[in-house]
């Protein structure tokens, strides 16, 4: 995330999906406390389903960044997640983390992932110094237009209401991250494993298949059961030379076939898919807000060729995926 944040304050200016503020959010009775509800909730409303970042500890000139000041006594997340909760409904999604920044501790929420929009005040918030007056009403709601912040209007809804309706298209939710892990015990220890994590970070279920290819060129793939029982036959054949009169006994080996996935190959590729189960349409089903960290379960065998470097593809074939299929490449070393 480092990386992504100084890519925000070296080019870009504040906008739709980038604020600076000098110094942390208040809470408690602090005066304009409710100034994050305001702009958190703007940015979460703005229709694009791209991340959004206010980071804290910039001063601007003219929409970028100019210089920078310490965070200190950094607000713990959990306070300002509560106070969203309780003051904005539908729920918002997003983390406040530290960093350092060319040797300053700079901070930053990372507004994602929210896609059930409007979001509106669900509280009247007065005015901290004059309790007869009214900063916020119930059913408020705020939006982003370029670096400034107006309340919603009916042509706002309009639009949202609109998008939130209209057959979308959901890739922006899943994240897909390919690995490479090295067993460390049992009769695979020291071999390599190649596995698929994905992310759904929206608030509804997602339904998918998958599809994972490896480049021949850079290495081979089985799978684990396959590669298991032929050490068990090498093994056997060892032993029968030093045992002719099978003396030592040895545990008879049962092959169970992967009924989760299908291997197949040519000249060009390893190719692994995971099959459906029972009468469902999809052999992926990942819950809102959750993930599945290991899609093959290890059961992929991974053998690199010509140095350490593995390509592949890893593909997602979805109903909503109204544009096409979520398609991957990645490079990976071993």
């Amino acid at each position: 995330m480092l990386d992504k944040i100084t890519q925000l304050i070296e080019y870009n200016s504040e906008g739709v999906n980038l604020d600076y503020k000098q110094t942390q959010y208040p809470l408690g009775s602090a005066p304009k406390k409710a100034e994050i509800l305001k702009d958190i909730s703007a940015m979460a409303n703005h229709p694009s389903n791209e991340d959004k970042f206010i980071i804290i500890g910039v001063i601007e000139k003219d929409g970028v960044a100019d210089s920078f000041k310490n965070v200190t006594d950094l607000e713990d997340e959990a306070n300002y997640q509560q106070y969203l909760r309780a003051n904005i409904e539908p729920s918002i999604q997003f983390e406040y983390k530290a960093i350092t920044y060319n040797g300053k501790t700079l901070a930053y929420f990372r507004i994602f992932g929210n896609m059930d929009r409007p979001y509106l005040f669900k509280t009247q918030i007065k005015d901290t110094l004059n309790q007869k007056a009214v900063d916020y009403r119930i059913g408020d709601g705020y939006i982003k237009t370029g670096s400034s912040t107006k309340k919603i209007d009916r042509k706002d809804l309009d639009l949202i209401y609109k998008q939130k309706y209209e057959s979308k298209d959901r890739k922006l939710e899943v994240s897909v991250i390919p690995s490479i892990g090295t067993f460390t015990k049992g009769e695979l220890r020291g071999l390599n494993y190649i596995d698929v994590k994905v992310v759904n970070s929206s608030n509804e279920a997602i339904h998918f298949e998958i599809e994972l290819k490896i480049d021949a060129a850079t290495a081979s793939m089985g799978l684990s059961e396959d590669v298991r029982q032929q050490l068990y036959t090498e093994e056997s054949k060892r032993l029968k030379k030093k045992d002719p009169y099978g003396m030592a006994l040895r545990a008879p080996n049962i092959y169970i076939p992967n009924r989760d996935f299908t291997l197949s190959a040519d000249n060009q590729s390893f190719t692994a898919k995971r099959l459906n189960k029972g009468l469902s349409s999809s052999s992926v089903t990942i819950a809102q807000q959750d993930e599945e960290a290991e899609i093959f379960n290890h059961d992929l065998i991974i053998i690199p060729y010509n140095g350490n470097k593995i390509k592949g593809v890893v593909t997602l074939r979805s109903n909503d995926f109204s544009t096409g299929p979520l398609i991957i490449d990645f490079e990976l070393d071993v």
